[in-house]
């Protein structure tokens, strides 16, 4: 037990004393702050008359070809600068010059041509004068047929009003919390996974382990180093939390509401709980997988191809918990949830964003707290077989052998 409280002692506080690490946390801590506040910044910067601006109209420089349909040409853009063009070369000419804002080529009464500079994502001219074009057409049409376009219009405004009651859970209001849990956690067990697995290859590279191996057990080794990461990053996680939890308190006030129902409604204590045990028992579970297989290889520049297993099922547990973000109760959703490798991430989600019963949640959580310590004692294994193996490359047959015999080093 002492050997054990030493090396984690001394995982712990290398880590703490790293000025790098100190530096990302402080770094991390301020961009949190920045992200909560900015609905106060934007607040800050906008002008006093802006709200009752939104709605003026601009006009613009409208280059028109003439053609046969000039009326309907100037129907469209009403209150607009129009210009006329007698070739499609000089309009387009001055578009590229930035004489004219848009170049409109009327074709038939249901048929036209736009010419712009630059398209860009937030450009909607197209859809507008679609839209236009749509209604002046619909309108002619219904003139012919005798009916009159007012009256139709005022028959199409019927009113519908209804409602939803919902007696169990909302997925809308925990689908933001539901995404940003799982980055964290994915960013969580992928940082300090990579750690873990660096840290056993270096010390293998600088043939530390030798010595270390001569005065502690392996066991005690994987376990402390294990376990001291685990604790730092959690206490890093929930440092980063509290900052955010901080201050989303001090900027509340200027959150738009629909945020703040999100928010509000999506979080209890019962499913902030249900997050807690699934993710830090998968947190350890992964980062036992990541020391183990980081102990096979000798050289830190071999570590990413010894954990791409590990990395590989962990981004299939990620590309699925996105999935049961939008279909919680899709037959996939419901056997991961029950998967340990992947029930850190979907079990929580669909706690969060539908109903499940009390029995599946101590069912899932049995299940990964028995695997976890099965991947403990696979880790140990692992780490106990290749801590003093170099030159010579562990064949994954060969562990799954010597691990179903039970064998000793």
């Amino acid at each position: 037990m002492k050997q054990f409280k030493d090396v984690f002692a001394f995982e712990f506080m290398s880590l703490l004393k790293k000025r790098t690490v100190k530096m990302v946390t402080i770094v991390l801590c301020v961009i949190v702050l920045i992200g909560t506040s900015i609905p106060t910044i934007a607040k800050m910067f906008q002008s006093d008359s802006s709200s009752g601006e939104e709605n003026v109209f601009v006009v613009r420089e409208i280059g028109v070809l003439k053609g046969s349909f000039d009326e309907l040409a100037e129907l469209v853009f009403t209150g607009h600068n129009i210009h006329s063009y007698n070739s499609r070369s000089d309009l387009e000419e001055d578009v590229m010059l930035g004489n004219i804002e848009l170049g409109f080529i009327l074709n038939s009464s249901v048929d036209f041509e736009l010419i712009v500079k630059d398209q860009s994502l937030d450009n909607y001219d197209f859809q507008i004068v679609s839209s236009i074009l749509h209604d002046i057409k619909t309108n002619q049409n219904l003139i012919e047929a005798g009916m009159d376009p007012v009256e139709v219009a005022l028959a199409r405004r019927a009113e519908i009003t209804g409602e939803i009651t919902v007696l169990g859970k909302d997925s809308m209001e925990g689908y933001f919390i539901g995404i940003a849990i799982i980055f964290i956690v994915y960013m969580m067990i992928i940082l300090y996974g990579q750690t873990v697995a660096t840290s056993v290859a270096r010390e293998k590279d600088s043939r530390t382990m030798e010595l270390l191996i001569t005065s502690t057990k392996p066991k005690t080794l994987i376990l402390g180093k294990v376990l001291a990461n685990s604790l730092f990053g959690l206490l890093q996680i929930s440092l980063l939390i509290i900052c955010a939890v901080v201050g989303f308190m001090i900027n509340k006030g200027n959150y738009p509401e629909i945020i703040m129902v999100f928010l509000q409604g999506s979080m209890n204590l019962e499913t902030a709980i249900i997050y807690i045990l699934f993710s830090s028992m998968g947190y350890c579970m992964y980062l036992f997988l990541y020391g183990a297989f980081g102990s096979l290889v000798s050289r830190v520049e071999d570590v990413g191809n010894a954990v791409s297993p590990i990395m590989f099922i962990f981004v299939v547990a990620y590309m699925i918990a996105t999935f049961s973000m939008s279909m919680p109760n899709s037959t996939l959703s419901i056997v991961s949830s029950y998967i340990p490798f992947t029930a850190i991430f979907i079990m929580p989600i669909r706690y969060m964003l539908t109903t499940v019963n009390v029995m599946e949640i101590f069912v899932s959580l049995g299940l990964m707290v028995l695997v976890t310590y099965l991947m403990i004692v696979v880790s140990v294994y692992i780490y106990r077989r290749g801590s003093l193996n170099y030159g010579n490359k562990i064949k994954m047959s060969s562990l799954i052998k010597g691990l179903l015999k039970k064998e000793d080093n």
